[in-house]
């Protein structure tokens, strides 16, 4: 096969993986094809996908249509883009309801991700709990990102972890948000949020549903401690970040008359008598350290 792009590797990454075709992946020859990484790991995964088709993939996509499963887990399956754009399909034609969907994305790219939230989280969409994991937001992803929380009007509580969510991608999410009027908790743990990204988000408080946000481990400081818009939140996780006892008391005193019911704060540089004061300041609130 000569001039296969990028788009063709794709496709035909699916045709090959159809339980139908009899075509093996090792008698294709694809020498001196303007095809990228992504597009060779497409074709090189169709025996995995066939595999996946042949023992779970089928099952999956066969129960969203005909609306028997209401929930989705691919933390733990060896699932590249293709496997998500054939279950793209069925969300985008078939518009079932989900109550949870997992997706750990450290094989999957922008190929897939960003329609998976163009189709999977429209207007239409019914997918109320989204979990995501090491999934690559990049510009182009966290765009669509942005467009699909403009859109969207059932999602109610998102986690994007390990995602590489940086200033500017929270720019996006906090941008979508704005216009987003149903998601109640966000987590961004284990990101590059920084106090930039932290202040981005604060920006949007208070939110017409957004209560609880998470950011452990996003190398956040004492900067944006005293800042009033926490006292929104009712539930706040920022474990394992560089809180010294200065920023604790700030923090303290911007939340003494906030409905804080939540208060995460472990891993940070805070000595034993800080916590003590928090503790006794936030008396109606559940500190953790």
């Amino acid at each position: 096969i000569t001039t296969l792009n990028n788009q063709g590797a794709f496709e035909m990454a699916v045709a090959l993986g159809k339980p139908s075709c009899n075509i093996e992946r090792k008698n294709v020859l694809l020498d001196d094809n303007p095809i990228t990484d992504a597009g060779t790991t497409a074709l090189e995964r169709v025996q995995k996908l066939k595999t996946n088709q042949k023992y779970w993939l089928g099952k999956l996509l066969l129960g969203l249509k005909k609306g028997v499963i209401f929930s989705v887990d691919l933390q733990y399956k060896d699932i590249g883009d293709t496997e998500v754009l054939l279950l793209v399909e069925v969300l985008a034609d078939h518009n079932p309801l989900i109550r949870t969907f997992f997706l750990n994305g450290k094989n999957l790219s922008a190929k897939s991700l960003i329609p998976l939230f163009q189709y999977a989280l429209t207007s239409k969409a019914r997918i109320l709990r989204l979990f995501l994991r090491q999934c690559s937001f990049g510009p182009d992803v966290s765009a669509a990102f942005r467009q699909s929380l403009v859109d969207n009007s059932t999602l109610e509580v998102c986690s994007l972890v390990d995602c590489s969510v940086d200033s500017n991608g929270v720019a996006d999410i906090a941008e979508g948000l704005r216009y987003n009027k149903t998601l109640r908790r966000l987590n961004l743990d284990r990101n590059c949020l920084r106090d930039d990204g932290l202040a981005t988000m604060l920006s949007i408080l208070p939110h017409p549903s957004l209560t609880a946000l998470c950011t452990s481990r996003n190398g956040i400081t004492d900067q944006l401690m005293s800042n009033p818009a926490l006292a929104y939140l009712t539930e706040l996780n920022l474990n394992g970040n560089l809180i010294t006892d200065v920023g604790g008391a700030q923090l303290s005193a911007a939340l003494v008359s906030s409905k804080m019911e939540r208060l995460g704060l472990w891993n940070n540089k805070l000595s034993e008598g800080a916590r003590n004061a928090i503790k006794a300041f936030l008396s109606n609130t559940q500190c953790e350290f």
